[in-house]
């Protein structure tokens, strides 16, 4: 499969997802990159319709995921196509990774529907590069505790489901360890941007270099 532009950044809430997305994005426009910054679920005016009520209404394991993956495949058509189309890169705060964890590890939506709804709605996109924010549960109800807003309906799940939650990552991290790079947010800030820096460089250098084989003659 070619390796596309295509950043996605992973973990359970409170992981520290959003502190290292600048970082992210700060980078590749120093290397005069055009950046695509956008989310999960939303991206697009249907998106964010549909993530306010996932992310505040009970429902359906079913109607939950399907919802998850309408709102993906709007964004998919509307924004991360597009845009991969233009050559710039697009940085996503979540993505197919997210559905399988949460609604899948987490809650025990069947793996077999999971792959199939993924195929219908992504074809042969995938993400370049997935970073996966991990720190302690701990950690991250202490840092969701310091934010003083009021928890979302995932946020708002217990433990036990927490804990399912960082363990479909690292599981998803096992599976995928070419396209999947585990970070340990746990640290502080300087010693985890380092880490993600480490591999964004590396991938950046080795998409440069697939890029110009295939421009030779």
């Amino acid at each position: 499969m070619e390796k596309l532009r295509f950043i996605t950044i992973e973990g359970g809430d409170g992981a520290g997802k959003s502190t290292f997305i600048p970082v992210i994005k700060n980078f590749l426009e120093s290397k005069g990159e055009k950046v695509v910054l956008t989310r999960e679920p939303g991206g697009t005016p249907l998106g964010e319709k549909l993530r306010d009520l996932l992310l505040t209404h009970k429902m359906d394991l079913t109607a939950e995921t399907l919802l998850m993956n309408a709102a993906r495949a709007q964004h998919v058509s509307d924004v991360i196509t597009p845009a991969l189309e233009d050559g710039a890169w697009v940085i996503c705060d979540r993505f197919i990774d997210s559905t399988n964890v949460y609604q899948g590890s987490a809650k025990g939506f069947p793996e077999s529907s999971l792959r199939q709804l993924e195929n219908i709605v992504l074809g042969d996109l995938r993400p370049g590069l997935t970073f996966v924010f991990d720190v302690p549960l701990h950690v991250s109800k202490e840092r969701l505790a310091r934010t003083g807003k009021v928890p979302d309906k995932f946020e708002s799940e217990n433990d036990d489901f927490k804990e399912r939650v960082n363990k479909g990552y690292k599981d998803i991290v096992k599976k995928n360890i070419n396209r999947c790079k585990l970070i340990d947010s746990s640290r502080n800030i300087d010693d985890t941007t380092e880490q993600v820096l480490f591999h964004l460089q590396s991938f950046v250098q080795e998409f440069k270099n697939d890029s110009k084989k295939k421009m030779k003659p």
